[in-house]
């Protein structure tokens, strides 16, 4: 995104991307026009960089709660075996029968 200067002094707002190899330069205007697409721009850019943050934010948060459910259930273990409870498999926690 960048404003282009032409000889004639004038100023074009256009958007730049690269496809299979070339760059593509798309017109948004010059003036009035430009100037609002390129404020539309650069907050559709800050929204994104927000987003992206955020994310990041949400993604550290999950880590922490995964690894606190992870020693929570290594805790819960140690104690249901030092209580003498078995589990064997997927079933449920019980005490062995003496028999």
């Amino acid at each position: 995104m960048a404003w282009e200067k032409r000889t004639n002094g004038k100023r074009y707002y256009y958007l730049s991307t690269r496809q299979g190899g070339r760059v593509k330069k798309e017109y948004y205007g010059s003036g009035e026009i430009g100037v609002l697409a390129s404020n539309a721009m650069q907050l559709k850019r800050i929204q994104h960089e927000e987003v992206q943050k955020t994310k990041q934010k949400l993604q550290t948060a999950d880590d922490l709660v995964r690894e606190m459910d992870l020693v929570a259930k290594l805790v819960l273990h140690a104690t249901m075996i030092r209580h003498g409870y078995q589990r064997n498999g997927r079933h449920p926690w019980r005490r062995p029968t003496n028999g």
